[in-house]
């Protein structure tokens, strides 16, 4: 959470304090578990962190669902050489994120 530039609410509501200092504590980086700005939505959280890119769509993103579980993961399209490079299956193409009705990624890719 500490290296996140926004958090979205549904993150922030799972927290447990005492857990996140215990946690920061015993990996000798309590700097870790700084809580990042709080926004309502993931659509909300993209649409802040790209507005520092001086070109957005060349943005270089990595959705992971899993981090236990790196089988599948959704990149965006200015990683998709580098992912081919890399030996990745690559297994469609282009496509777009998609949010449910409270503007959070929908579960599934």
């Amino acid at each position: 959470m500490g290296l996140a530039d926004f958090i979205s609410r549904r993150l922030a509501e799972k927290i447990d304090p005492a857990s996140t200092l215990a946690n920061g504590l015993s990996a000798c980086a309590p700097q870790r578990g700084k809580r990042p700005p709080e926004v309502a939505c993931d659509r909300e959280g993209l649409a802040l962190g790209l507005s520092g890119c001086d070109d957005p769509a060349q943005a270089r993103i990595v959705r992971i669902a899993n981090t236990r579980e790196l089988e599948q993961l959704w990149i965006s399209e200015p990683l998709r050489d580098e992912a081919e490079r890399a030996g990745l299956l690559i297994e469609s193409g282009p496509a777009p994120l998609s949010f449910d009705v409270d503007g959070n990624l929908s579960a599934s890719f």
